[in-house]
């Protein structure tokens, strides 16, 4: 992995080839994984395979610590039951560009194609200027191309399109030279054209949810990221540990730091703040998902991560392993109105519904609060929500809410959302059943005065207890 990418937050290109390898050995592997409707791993945008003397691999991820979570949880263990070694050819590079037509992003169709340009010498500013002068000429999304990525490389530039066929790919060679060319970029170096064996495309839901976002479909990208920050103090007693925790973290344990983070899929800041009333650190998170990451630092299983979670419950008294304290509050932003008020949700998300305390939603919600939960007609004013709220959170103690989209107008913001959970408690005196449940839906908040007024939740109590078995689900409509 190189360095930039192993700190990028954003889409990563990873690039992988076994040399002599039987195309039939990796179908094996796409079967084992049990990859439905060609449909990409969660957190993979486009996955490409080719027979080229070997199996050669290029995968587009939202971010490289999703990537490696495949690889450790799922992929890792399947090659090693299949007997098969890890490739011996990889690279990953953090994507510079990245472009998909609106609308559905599907597998590629029989006869499409993969073509990679490496090009060397070439640079950011060379590329930028093509694909603005291809995106001023109407070519941002030419005819037959399915998408486009390119990443910087050792040696110069990679991008990588997929095309309905080949013809479709020469159809525009000829306009782009010239592009090309203007720019002193090199065109003496053609790039390599293969037939796909196969592909996975993003699972439609995300894709509907980066959509609304806008993600992945301009000229020129504009990754999207959250960020989140705390502080905790350093306990009396004990500043000359906190002095050598620090220099651990930055000199002999710094590269088990990084790869933790790479594996949550956040940048992390941390700095030390000396006051009259003792020394502070502050930390910062950026990433697909902060406050998510934050919560999932203690989960990794390996030696580093307990030391870590040991060290900061000694010196900061702050227990990872525990529900998170909640975060802090937001005095003052001088953003746009929407921007306040899509973070005011973004804490309610965090300190309520991810950290399961109904008693965070006092201070968030506004005069009149009412919560439009589809169990009864009528809504619940904020002294009767309660109640409802702390039953699904003991019904469903392992619960965790993922934002796909946030979109705010006026005092409105809409959130697109999934929920995880596994049915493990009594939920209206149905009792645990164990089994996993996952909704999907789009909440609706309406915010005034930097208070939540209105919550509509969005989801379908039915198909929750279709999940749990309570409701049988429908049957299919026949052929």
């Amino acid at each position: 992995m190189t360095e930039d990418a192993a700190q990028t937050n954003g889409p990563v290109v990873i690039a992988q080839v076994w040399p002599g390898f039987d195309i039939n050995r990796y179908d094996a592997v796409i079967e084992a994984l049990e990859y439905r409707n060609q449909e990409a791993e969660p957190g993979g945008i486009y996955h490409t395979a080719a027979d080229e003397g070997g199996v050669s691999v290029v995968d587009v991820w939202k971010s490289a610590g999703r990537a490696q979570d495949l690889v450790e949880h799922r992929l890792g263990p399947v090659l090693a039951r299949l007997e098969i070694p890890p490739p011996p050819v990889q690279h990953v590079y953090p994507a510079h560009n990245l472009v998909i037509p609106p609308g559905p992003l599907n597998a590629a169709p029989p006869g499409a194609v993969r073509v990679i340009f490496d090009i060397p010498g070439c640079t950011a500013d060379q590329y930028d200027q093509v694909i603005r002068d291809l995106d001023a000429a109407g070519l941002t999304h030419p005819a037959g191309r399915i998408l486009h990525v390119a990443a910087p490389t050792d040696n110069g530039w990679m991008v990588m399109d997929i095309w309905e066929s080949a013809p479709a790919f020469e159809a525009i060679t000829p306009t782009l030279m010239p592009f090309l060319a203007k720019a002193g970029v090199r065109t003496d170096v053609p790039p390599t054209i293969t037939a796909l064996h196969n592909t996975l495309a993003q699972p439609r839901q995300e894709r509907d949810a980066d959509i609304a976002a806008g993600k992945y479909q301009g000229p020129l990208m504009q990754p999207s990221t959250t960020s989140m920050a705390f502080t905790a103090p350093v306990l009396p007693g004990k500043e000359q540990q906190a002095e050598e925790f620090f220099a651990q973290i930055r000199g002999p344990r710094r590269a088990e730091f990084d790869a933790s983070r790479r594996r949550l899929g956040v940048r992390e800041r941390t700095y030390r703040q000396a006051t009259p009333h003792g020394t502070f650190v502050i930390v910062t998170l950026e990433g697909d998902d902060a406050t998510g990451a934050f919560a999932q630092i203690a989960q990794q299983n390996d030696d580093f991560t307990r030391w870590f979670v040991r060290q900061v419950a000694e010196i900061h008294g702050l227990d990872l392993t525990q529900p998170l304290p909640p975060f802090p509050d937001l005095i003052v932003d001088t953003g746009s109105e929407e921007e306040r008020n899509k973070a005011v949700v973004q804490q309610f998300l965090d300190n309520v519904l991810n950290n399961h305390d109904v008693s965070a939603l006092a201070p968030l919600a506004g005069p009149g609060y009412l919560n439009y939960i589809a169990v009864r007609p009528e809504p619940f004013a904020l002294d009767e929500v309660y109640g409802p709220l702390q039953m699904f959170f003991d019904a469903f103690p392992d619960m965790r809410h993922e934002t796909k989209a946030v979109v705010a107008e006026g005092d409105m913001v809409a959130v697109q959302y999934t929920i995880n959970a596994t049915h493990s408690g009594a939920f209206q005196d149905i009792p645990p059943t164990g089994r996993p449940v996952t909704i999907n839906g789009i909440s609706l908040y309406r915010v005034r005065d930097g208070k939540i007024v209105e919550d509509y939740p969005g989801f379908s109590p039915l198909d929750l207890l279709q999940q749990i078995g309570v409701i049988p689900m429908p049957e299919a409509a026949p052929v």
